[in-house]
């Protein structure tokens, strides 16, 4: 449905997936408190960073690799992105001033991401 970073990122924080609505406002609300932070984030097309901000405040819109910063800099937890993508299949955290583990996510195809659980052996 076009939430699932937020989605995963829902399910990394509070264990549901129920909460992507009030994670992606946060996120939102971040990154129009921090322009100058994300402005010149690179990004596949050229678009405006309002327009970017708007677009993604939007149900359905997909987050990447700016939403991803946007959520360890406004939650202050990191966020390890284990993927498939053969060049970069793990993508570290790079917010690291925090005393809690970062959460983890998977990203498959570049289109979408899933929330995971630690496994306690």
């Amino acid at each position: 449905d076009g939430n699932w970073q937020f989605r995963a990122l829902s399910f990394g924080l509070y264990g549901s997936e129920d909460r992507h609505a009030e994670v992606r406002a946060n996120i939102v609300q971040h990154l129009r408190e921090n322009p100058e932070r994300y402005f010149a984030f690179p990004e596949t097309d050229e678009e405006v960073f309002a327009d970017f901000v708007n677009r993604m405040s939007r149900d359905r819109e997909w987050g990447g690799a700016r939403t991803l910063r946007a959520f360890e800099q406004s939650y202050r937890r990191g966020v390890l992105v284990l993927s498939d993508n053969e060049q970069n299949p793990v993508l570290g955290p790079t917010f690291e001033d925090s005393s809690e583990d970062p959460i983890t996510v998977t990203h498959y195809g570049e289109v979408h991401y899933n929330g995971t659980r630690p496994i306690h052996a």
